[in-house]
């Protein structure tokens, strides 16, 4: 009933650990690569679309074509506050804690990142359905 379940291997545990932050590190640096990469091709579909001849006439309007560039600007900052390393001396006693601490602070920066540039996707589909229906 009570069965002692066994822990993964020492060595398959360190391996995962250090893959872990490895992980986040390469995920964050591939969202900062997709959001600048996506200010550029944000605008560049505007272009296509016509968007010099077809300038929204209200403020929200305008700011409905800013936004997603906007957005995508802010995921490539938390994007690259989420690749910066820790840069601090930790006590050997205190090291599990503090790693534990920086997984999930860079997590919430991933998470934030994710979001804006999901945020910066809708809002660019939702632009872009506007200047095709117009």
């Amino acid at each position: 009933m009570g069965e002692d379940v066994p822990g993964p291997a020492p060595v398959v545990y360190d391996e995962a650990r250090k893959q872990s932050v490895e992980a986040i590190r390469r995920f964050s640096a591939s969202l900062l690569t997709t959001s600048t990469g996506g200010v550029a091709v944000y605008f560049a579909v505007l272009k296509y679309l016509g968007l010099e001849s077809a300038q929204p006439e209200s403020l929200l309007g305008r700011a409905m074509t800013v936004l997603p560039a906007a957005l995508l600007v802010g995921a490539a900052a938390v994007s690259l506050w989420a690749c910066q390393p820790l840069l601090a001396a930790v006590p050997m006693q205190d090291f599990d804690a503090s790693r534990a601490r920086y997984l999930r602070s860079r997590m919430r920066r991933v998470n934030i990142a994710a979001a804006l540039l999901l945020a910066a996707t809708l809002v660019s589909v939702g632009v872009w359905t506007m200047l095709v229906f117009r």
